[in-house]
């Protein structure tokens, strides 16, 4: 998602569903913090090995039916672009990742290789989940907060 959206679109994106200019600009924070995890974890997939798990950011938020069957896959290091396969898959989606070092994914026995991009939600650039400004809202948040 990262690569496919730049802060312009995002903002008319977040203008169109309502939101006011401080809430946009809110919304951009969270999201240049989100880029920067992002990346901070593809240098420790890259410096580490191992892969990449995909995880719920908060259990009281859950995913959208097209992302929940993804959770607990893993994106192994060794793909050529993992960022491609990574989540965010949407603005407002529900899902992060975790690096899970060469050792901890061989004692993962319920590990599953995301590979095959076409298991992918498929979609525009705002996830379904994210489609009411309440959920935009609370995406916002930090993800202890929601």
């Amino acid at each position: 998602m990262f690569k496919r959206l730049s802060g312009q679109v995002i903002w008319a994106l977040l203008e169109e569903a309502g939101l006011d200019p401080d809430a946009i600009d809110a919304f951009m924070d969270r999201f240049e913090k989100l880029r920067a995890e992002t990346l901070s974890l593809l240098d420790e997939l890259d410096n580490e090995g191992g892969a990449l798990e995909i995880v719920a950011r908060n259990a009281t938020c859950p995913a959208c039916e097209s992302c929940a069957s993804l959770v607990g896959r893993c994106i192994p290091g060794d793909v050529p672009a993992p960022y491609s396969l990574m989540p965010p898959y949407g603005l407002g989606c529900r899902l992060t990742a975790r690096h899970l070092p060469p050792a901890t994914l061989m004692t993962n026995t319920d590990a599953r290789l995301l590979i095959d991009p076409e298991d992918l939600p498929v979609g525009g650039p705002m996830c379904s989940c994210a489609m009411e400004q309440d959920d935009l809202a609370r995406w916002l948040l930090p993800d202890q907060e929601k």
